[in-house]
């Protein structure tokens, strides 16, 4: 859930629990041990402002229904595209929920980037896989070994540990997935027509593309 700049995120579970708070302060336990600041691990700094804090706690008033109608929408959006052959949208692990921050497809049968561009000329909201690249190609930091300042550790293998290499390749399936995937604009403030609309159109493009 979202807070403008930071969030908020629940959990049932004390140990997990723990360890977010601790994500809010460098992991700092505030608490008597080795010296004056104790560390229990390496954590960020997720410190919030009190208006990030004042937008949160009028969010969580909201966030359910928020959810129960995105996942009204996008359940009902599969329905109506479950018969495609070749159009498959993100499946739901069982037990879980989908709150369908965007609504992923992946085309399988059609060039991805003309069944995007279809879509877009039907009106739909739409964009072409969801990061171009892994994030392990297209971060500099990670493919490049930037860290501080001239610095390549931890990833240079240095006090004996091992060289880390990210290239291309080492996640094959990842990377084909991205290349064969269309992300669908998608809020909880669209109607029962707004759905049909948008499955209308997938069907159009998925019957009028030419295959590969």
């Amino acid at each position: 859930m979202t807070t403008g700049d930071g969030g908020l995120t629940i959990t049932a579970r004390e140990d997990w629990a723990e360890r977010m708070f601790l994500f809010r302060d460098k992991g700092w336990t505030r608490k008597p041990g080795w010296g004056a600041r104790t560390y229990a691990c390496l954590a960020p700094n997720y410190r919030m402002t009190e208006l990030q804090g004042a937008v949160g706690l009028a969010q969580i008033k909201k966030v359910r229904g928020v959810v129960e109608k995105r996942m009204e929408l996008g359940n009902r959006l599969t329905e109506l595209i479950a018969d495609v052959a070749g159009l498959t949208p993100a499946p739901v692990t069982q037990g879980s929920e989908h709150s369908y921050w965007s609504y992923p497809l992946h085309v399988d049968g059609w060039p991805t980037d003309g069944f995007a561009t279809a879509l877009k000329r039907e009106g739909i909201a739409v964009g072409l896989g969801y990061i171009g690249l892994p994030i392990f190609l297209c971060m500099e930091a990670l493919a490049s070994k930037k860290t501080f300042g001239n610095s390549t550790h931890p990833f240079d293998g240095c006090h004996g540990g091992r060289t880390i290499e990210y290239t291309e390749g080492m996640c094959p399936r990842t990377e084909q997935l991205l290349q064969q995937m269309i992300n669908i604009g998608f809020n909880e403030n669209f109607t029962v027509k707004d759905i049909e609309d948008i499955s209308g159109a997938i069907r159009k493009v998925a019957e009028l593309l030419e295959k590969e």
